[in-house]
């Protein structure tokens, strides 16, 4: 897993697991955590919601960006 800041494990691990962790050489960078997921299982989706609201309450999380959708796509322009 690597040498990651406690804080982190103790957000995740009730709901996931982490896999690895790269932390930036310069100070002040921003945090990006990828959470991968099994798509189309309820408990997975909790589990996922569980993590960004940890993140979110505990050390500000403001931006999260998803991928998935459903049903069509206004394309134009």
């Amino acid at each position: 897993m690597g040498d990651g800041p406690a804080w982190l494990s103790a957000l995740v691990l009730p709901y996931g697991s982490i896999r690895e962790i790269h932390l930036s050489k310069r100070p002040g960078a921003p945090l990006i955590v990828h959470i991968q997921d099994a798509h189309e299982i309820a408990e997975a989706q909790k589990n996922t919601a569980a993590i960004i609201r940890n993140l979110q309450e505990e050390r500000g999380l403001a931006l999260v960006g998803l991928e998935g959708a459903e049903g069509a796509f206004a394309l134009e322009p």
